[in-house]
Order: structure tokens, then sequence, then C-alpha cells
């Protein structure tokens, strides 16, 4: 039997670290600009993409990657949700598709007669998941929302404030969960790790159930 090839060079090794593309946009009015989710330098992070030079240059640098991003219609900005240590808790930030730092964004509305911008005061949580929100007929915004305690589900905001209305659609009555407290652990190698914490009503001790998905990258 051909013994074991333990060389940092080994093909084997090359094909489990080897780098993918995880997805690309175009931009919708500048098919000239992309963007492109890949672990080209070791962890997912987000590039901008000159589609006509095939170039790809690095957008964001958090620790522990970024997975989901966004470009605008005209190719000019890059959105993604910046976050501690991938604790999925922070706020939208926008990065220019030519470089520099990312500014901290929250959720807005232009008033397109008076040429205003007004911030939402809508409720903590995320908001919007895979589809996005629309105004309804009513003065309202309708788009998904969840948290912690809460599965997802389709709420109306004030199109004005931002302000939680009303409910308009959950697939089913799910008893209110408990809310996740964000914990950091430190790991045998000395990584720093994200988690959420959720302790039962009563007094304890409690049997502890430890469910691990996803990695860094």
């Amino acid at each position: 039997m051909k013994p074991l090839d333990l060389s940092p060079e080994a093909i084997w090794r090359k094909r489990f670290r080897a780098a993918d593309i995880s997805w690309a946009v175009i931009a919708q009015q500048n098919p000239e600009r992309g963007l492109v989710c890949t672990n080209r330098d070791s962890i997912y992070q987000l590039y901008a993409w000159n589609i006509s030079t095939g170039e790809l240059r690095q957008a964001t640098h958090q620790p522990a990657g970024v997975i989901f991003g966004m470009i605008s219609s005209d190719g000019n900005s890059l959105y993604f949700l910046k976050d501690q240590d991938g604790n999925e808790i922070g706020h939208y930030a926008r990065v220019p598709f030519s470089g520099g730092e990312a500014e901290d964004i929250s959720l807005y509305l232009y008033e397109v007669s008076t040429r205003t911008v007004v911030k939402l005061a809508h409720p903590m949580g995320t908001l919007g998941g895979f589809a996005g929100g629309y105004f309804a007929p009513t003065d309202q915004i309708w788009v998904t929302w969840e948290d912690s305690s809460h599965p997802s589900r389709l709420i109306a905001l004030d199109a004005k404030t931002g302000s939680f209305k009303r409910e308009v659609l959950k697939a089913d009555d799910v008893p209110e969960g408990k809310v996740f407290q964000s914990i950091t652990l430190l790991s045998e190698n000395g990584d720093m790790i994200q988690g959420w914490l959720a302790v039962p009503q009563g007094d304890g001790p409690f049997p502890t159930i430890l469910e691990t998905h996803g990695h860094p990258g």
C-alpha cells in the first residue's frame, strides 16, 4: 500500500483547503460591477468585482467573515451586516465599491417629493430576511421580522415612522421563546467563540443542550 502523503504540499491538503466562489451578483443598472462572496484569502468575505477585467478587490474585513451582502442597483455601494465575532447582532454598513471605510447605516425612508431622508424607528431584530420589504396600500411597510424569541413573521410598520403596527401573517401560534444572551467562550486553541445562552424558567440545575452549527469562514 502506498504510504499516506502528509507533506504540506500534498494534493489532498490542497483539495481540502480549496477556495471557492460561494455566490456572485451583478448590479442591475451597472453590468460592469458585481459583488462576490469567496474564501480565496482563507475566510469568506465580500469582494467588489470588476466584471470587464475580472479583478476582485476585498471589500469587507470581518474577523469571523461575511457570507451575505448586497450591491446597489447603480453599483456604487456594497451593503452587509456588521456584527461582532459572527454573532449576527449588529447593524447594516455600507462600503463604497471603489474602496474605503465601512459606514454604519440604518433603515431610512426617502421622500421623493421633498428630497428628505427620515430614519425609521423599527423594532429590534432581523428585518427583511430573504425577500426584503415593500409598501402596502395602507400607509404601511410590510416586512418579515424575527428575533431570538419570535420566529419569522410578516409585520406592518408605520410608513412614516417605522414603528410597529400589527402582525400581518404568521405560520403558526408558537409560545414565545426565551430571549437569548450573547456569550463568548475560549476554545482549546485560544480562539474566542461567540455563542447564545438560553435558560428556562425555574430553579436549576438544568440539563445542558449544546448545539453547534457552521464555523467562521
